[in-house]
């Protein structure tokens, strides 16, 4: 695998536009955030008897299970929908293939709270780990995929940096909204 997207991301995505589109190694890593995220759940829950879901566990875990695919379809699709309005057309499956690999830095925040949550067990009582910390901390890693996001749309439908600027500014706003809301913190 090219790990190019962490130092010349623009040159990844333009590497791997003349591939045939496959959404493989997407979904791969959109799945891994899904493993992630329930590997987390699971410690919060059992290991630690953490009472933040209370009795209703079911719906917790379905949106962990699915949330990152609901997610990742959501990005893709509005900015599809925003890049209609400025004649900037492409393939939406290509570009639902370049969101998917920027999703990567949300696997590299979902690993480091793996290790976060087992090298801080509260019953040690250190517990420097707060729900606002780990948000904070996404908040790092979801910049990042939009940092991945701007060279997308370049990419994949040719718009010019300003616009694209623009159009990932409005996606991360909506997912910090999101994340205000708890209802982020459900998916991830």
């Amino acid at each position: 695998m090219n790990f190019n997207f962490i130092l010349k991301p623009k040159t990844f995505f333009e590497e791997i536009s003349e591939e045939k589109i496959g959404l493989k190694t997407p979904l791969f890593v959109v799945l891994s955030i899904s493993i992630f995220s329930i590997l987390n759940f699971v410690i919060e829950v059992f290991y630690f008897n953490s009472p933040r879901y209370g009795e209703a566990l079911i719906f917790p875990f379905l949106m962990k299970l699915l949330g990152p695919m609901l997610l990742w379809f959501l990005v893709t699709s509005v900015f599809s929908l925003l890049s209609y309005p400025l004649d900037y057309v492409g393939n939406f499956f290509r570009l639902l293939k370049f969101i998917g690999y920027s999703f990567y830095p949300i696997i590299v925040f979902q690993i480091s709270k793996t290790i976060m949550i087992l090298f801080d067990p509260p019953f040690l009582g250190f517990n420097y780990i707060s729900p606002s910390s780990l948000i904070r901390a996404s908040i790092l890693f979801w910049l990042w995929s939009g940092d991945l996001w701007i060279y997308v749309l370049e990419t994949t439908r040719d718009v010019e940096l300003k616009k694209s600027l623009f159009s990932v500014f409005l996606i991360l706003l909506m997912l910090f909204f999101l994340l205000n809301q708890e209802i982020f913190a459900l998916i991830l």
